[in-house]
């Protein structure tokens, strides 16, 4: 894949403690996987190990991984009793220890040198999302909240924590590009959205079949929020 194709830098929990030998049996023997699930892998002491070079798909995020390069912290729950059965309850918890917090900032920042220097304007068109924020969007806000997540993953607001490091206009917005589906192709502004009451951004851009990315930009808005009779590019 081609750096200049690539939209998001997303962050993932493995969800447990087991060690990088495990979550690759896990992926060979349990999934059939032939390629990881991550591009880089980082331990709790903050060891990073480099599964897959920046330019090769990995198995993050079903249907978007032509698009994106995958980080994984290990970790991300905690014990939350135990079941009738006897079994551990895990729930979903941001174990990050500060050595990992430094690992996932120095990859970011490799991410984007990489990007940078193979073609990719990095001051457009790039976010830097958790798995959880590719969960549908049900009522269209613009916004993964709890209740719409699929899973918890990475276990706190990647969106948020790294929006210095996202270009300007994918600040708060999700992510758009589905594969295999070919790219969104940004058409002519010719028409005119008056907003009216209900409206989001996300249900403009679903109406029309266009991406939300781009009538972000196009019209110039510095945030997700839009007000009735205000007039949009189409």
């Amino acid at each position: 894949m081609l750096a200049t194709q690539i939209t998001d830098i997303v962050v993932h929990t493995s969800a447990g403690f087991g060690n990088l030998k495990s979550m690759q049996d896990f992926w060979k023997n349990t999934l059939g996987w032939k390629t990881p699930g991550y591009h880089v892998f980082i331990e709790t002491d903050g060891t990073k190990h480099y599964l897959l070079p920046f330019n090769t798909p990995s198995n993050g995020v079903a249907g978007y991984n032509s698009h994106i390069i995958n980080i994984c912290y290990q970790g991300g729950v905690e014990k939350a009793g135990i079941d009738k059965r006897g079994q551990v309850i895990w729930k979903g918890k941001d174990t990050r220890t500060t050595e990992q917090k430094i690992a996932i900032l120095e990859v970011i920042q490799e991410i984007r040198h990489y990007l940078a220097t193979n073609g990719k304007v990095i001051s457009k068109g790039l976010g830097i999302v958790g798995h959880r924020d590719f969960s549908p969007d049900k009522d269209g806000n613009g916004v993964v909240a709890p209740w719409e997540r699929i899973k918890e993953c990475p276990c706190f607001e990647a969106m948020t924590e790294y929006r210095q490091y996202t270009s300007p206009d994918r600040r708060d917005i999700l992510p758009t590009i589905k594969t295999p589906s070919p790219a969104i192709v940004a058409p002519a502004f010719t028409h005119i959205h008056v907003v009216v009451k209900g409206d989001t951004l996300s249900k403009i851009a679903n109406s029309y079949k266009v991406s939300l990315v781009d009538i972000y930009s196009k019209n110039n808005l510095t945030s997700t929020v839009i007000k009735i009779g205000q007039k949009l590019k189409i």
